[in-house]
């Protein structure tokens, strides 16, 4: 087998099953897609992937579908294996896109290599129609472990709340879905500043969720979307206080 000589396969002769995909491979990126297009449509393909010697298309996956869509050979070198690496291994090293790698890339990684908790937290995205996973992340987070400690172990592999977080996770979104039910202009309440600003007040021993959502209710024409967390703190606690006697007033966070 060539060592370090770049092959390429002519246009005509690349099918889609030309080379096998590592079932843990990232999905297919519309937006890096759309980005390599108009490099390889331009000049071809300027990088050449990696391929296994049992045939698998190790890190290259996108560059050879735009080369497939634009009527570009497809240049690769052999990978000879004298690095010891593991094809997972090799795939990290040598991916220079695996960095830009989105974070539902991982949720399917970690669900194909068949881990328990991340099986679980897709169901938990199902089945409260969650549509953004950092976010998700950000009703696990607590005061001992915030959302972008939660986010590292999820792309690590070590993604693993206790039975304690499931539950608190599991009340919380109940308590957002109850914010939702009366105020959600474009998904805001499931967004990581609202969520953020929510779980902070509800920390203080004197917070309500049911005279929160009370409140919002007769004066949800003064809440708003905000840019930032402190700016919806500040919202959740003029709120709350409306029609507080003074001496009755608290400040939640």
């Amino acid at each position: 087998i060539p060592s370090n000589l770049v092959l390429h396969i002519e246009q005509e002769n690349i099918k889609d099953d030309t080379f096998s995909i590592p079932k843990d491979n990232r999905v297919t990126n519309a937006t890096l897609i759309k980005k390599l297009t108009p490099s390889i449509k331009k000049y071809g393909q300027l990088v050449p992937g990696t391929i296994l010697q049992d045939g698998t298309n190790a890190e290259s996956n996108h560059r050879f579908e735009v080369c497939k869509d634009v009527g570009q050979p497809f240049r690769f070198i052999v990978d000879n294996q004298e690095h010891g690496l593991s094809q997972e291994e090799l795939t990290k090293e040598i991916n220079v896109n695996q960095a830009n790698w989105e974070i539902k890339d991982w949720l399917h990684k970690w669900i194909v290599h068949g881990l328990e908790p991340y099986i679980r937290f897709q169901r938990f995205l199902d089945r409260h129609k969650f549509g953004q996973i950092y976010n998700a992340l950000q009703i696990f987070s607590h005061k001992d472990k915030g959302a972008g400690t939660f986010r590292d172990e999820f792309e690590n592999g070590t993604f693993n709340p206790t039975d304690s977080e499931w539950k608190n996770a599991e009340a919380f979104m109940g308590e957002i879905k109850d914010v939702s039910t009366v105020w959600n202009p474009g998904g805001a309440a499931f967004k990581s500043y609202f969520i953020g600003a929510y779980r902070e007040v509800k920390e203080h021993q004197d917070f309500s969720p049911t005279k929160f959502v009370t409140k919002l209710k007769k004066y949800r024409g003064e809440f708003r979307e905000c840019a930032k967390s402190k700016d919806y703190i500040d919202l959740i606690n003029i709120i709350y206080n409306k029609g507080q006697a003074v001496r009755e007033k608290i400040w939640l966070a």
